[in-house]
């Protein structure tokens, strides 16, 4: 299960605190930042951990970019992939409902959980989700970092 919130857990990695720094610093007049002003190479150190995600209509996501550290540690070439396709399928639905609400909310949104490969299950994650609009004001695209640490194992 994934714990989420519209604000950040007071142990989030510094790394989606940077992320989330530099989506603030774009932001204009109350609204989100434009997709055309959100420039990679200002956030180059974060690149690895970072994926750049499409909006799709009817209602989905598509990674467009995927970071070094994503593909490496989920062990998939996650470019080009739905989220249907890279997540099973209750996953799939929790992340579907987050990443809509950050479409509709346009706001950012935290996450924390458990690893969701089965083989992987010693990894948590933490991430960030950041809406960008188009010309047009919508949202057409989600900025999004995860981090991987091991689990803390559980006291016998």
């Amino acid at each position: 299960m994934i714990e989420a919130a519209w604000r950040p857990h007071p142990e989030t990695d510094e790394r989606l605190l940077d992320l989330h720094g530099y989506w603030i610093k774009l932001c204009r007049d109350g609204d989100i930042p434009a997709l055309a002003n959100f420039k990679p190479a200002a956030i180059a150190r974060l690149l690895p951990s970072v994926a750049m995600i499409d909006v799709l209509e009817p209602r989905d996501f598509r990674i467009r970019l995927a970071g070094t550290e994503l593909c490496q540690t989920t062990g998939q070439d996650l470019v080009g992939q739905r989220i249907g396709e890279i997540f099973p399928p209750d996953y799939h639905g929790e992340v579907l409902e987050h990443w809509n609400s950050v479409v509709e909310r346009r706001q950012a949104k935290w996450a924390r959980a458990r690893m969701w490969l089965p083989e992987k299950a010693y990894l948590n994650w933490q991430g960030v989700v950041l809406p960008l609009r188009g010309d047009d004001g919508a949202v057409i695209r989600l900025a999004a970092a995860a981090v991987f640490h091991a689990a803390a194992s559980k006291a016998a």
